[in-house]
């Protein structure tokens, strides 16, 4: 090959090399991620629920489209227990802050994130959960298999034992100020899925007359998309790999915060503005039926918006919450009936929209420019 040929096709190479090249989110250092918790922190209240797990079958809905509009590189925002690791196993985010009102969420997430420094697979890091002692065997099993041979596996004592104080340890290390109540939150934590394993399910502490059966840890983890394909990020060898990288380098940082509060979000947002961040997607469950001004007390759905509008964010922004409720007016979702149906926004857009008084109940706020008839165009969608 002639020497300016050469060159040529080496500078050609290069190009594509740096092209292709996205830089590593920095890692924070134990010090730093605490330092986060703790300045986005509030004190926290009670809820009506522990929340052990989702309880949303749809969360794989719109796995695609996300996959396909959000930018690598920026951040995303959640709430709730592990449903929001499939959102971050699908998209390559480079910062999460997982907000919820209850510490103990907050304490979940930490023990979640011991399970994931110490566990290799999906595997491991499910029977460490559910206090099961963990089969190379399930390793060569298709996903739903293998959760159906965990599921009949064995309590080992032994295994909560020894993630406990892993757990103990990882705390000091982080120098998290844990409580009393703390220790006794993660013993219920520890007997729930140990006694439940895959049948651990949302429920109220007071029972409320006609509300339906929401679904089993099992049902929520073998949810698909609409190609058939399961979304949960224990489905996905890569998918995991990716949520544990973030959780070694400290970039899932949880944090308990009022939705509808005047600190937690003002925080966040200090911090991505600092670095020069931009939030991709706010996954906010169904919070807003909690804080719009009907039979609830103290209603702050105005704060919700406030702490939306502080965000750095851009026109591409997602904001994806949820409902229980028929919505009047509400079009047919695309993917047949789930309990809870997936609403997907601009966030910006629903901003100025309830600025303007545009959006004046809780249907509105849901319905208005939903994204999911556009979403049901992915071309994973339609095969």
């Amino acid at each position: 090959m002639h020497k300016k040929h050469l060159l040529v096709l080496l500078s050609c190479l290069l190009l594509a090399a740096l092209a292709s090249w996205a830089p590593r989110a920095p890692a924070l250092t134990d010090k730093v991620f605490n330092q986060w918790l703790e300045q986005c922190s509030e004190p926290g209240a009670d809820f009506v629920s522990d929340n052990w797990v989702s309880n949303e079958m749809a969360y794989a809905d719109h796995l695609d489209f996300l996959r396909r509009t959000i930018p690598s590189g920026s951040v995303f925002i959640g709430v709730g227990p592990e449903q929001n690791f499939s959102y971050l196993a699908a998209v390559p985010f480079r910062y999460a802050f997982i907000v919820d009102i209850r510490r103990g969420n907050l304490l979940q997430h930490l023990y979640y994130k011991v399970l994931f420094e110490e566990c290799p697979t999906p595997q491991q890091w499910l029977a460490a959960l559910c206090s099961r002692r963990y089969d190379p065997v399930w390793q060569r099993l298709a996903y739903a298999d293998w959760l159906q041979a965990l599921g009949k596996a064995p309590v080992d004592p032994g295994q909560a034992s020894l993630f406990l104080e892993r757990f103990r340890r990882r705390l000091a290390r982080l120098h998290f100020a844990a409580r009393d109540s703390d220790w006794k939150f993660l013993a219920r934590l520890q007997s729930e899925f140990a006694s439940k394993a895959l049948d651990v399910r949302f429920e109220y502490r007071t029972p409320k007359p006609g509300e339906p059966t929401f679904p089993s840890f099992r049902e929520v983890l073998l949810a698909r998309d609409p190609a058939g394909a399961h979304g949960c990020f224990l489905a996905s060898p890569s998918g995991y790999a990716r949520v544990r990288l973030m959780q070694q380098e400290n970039r899932i940082i949880p944090v308990v915060g009022d939705f509808g509060g005047r600190r937690t979000f003002g925080e966040i947002a200090n911090i991505l503005r600092r670095h020069h961040l931009k939030v991709g997607l706010f996954y906010a469950s169904n919070v807003e039926f909690y804080l719009m001004p009907r039979q609830f007390p103290g209603a702050k759905m105005e704060n919700f918006v406030w702490n939306l509008e502080c965000l750095p964010s851009t026109a591409a922004t997602l904001l994806l919450r949820t409902h229980k409720l028929d919505l009047p007016g509400a079009p047919a979702y695309p993917w047949g009936k789930p309990l809870f149906e997936p609403r997907l926004q601009y966030l910006q857009r629903f901003v100025q929209r309830y600025e303007k008084g545009e959006l004046p109940d809780y249907a509105q706020c849901l319905l208005q420019d939903d994204l999911s008839r556009l979403s049901a165009t992915s071309p994973a969608a339609r095969r």
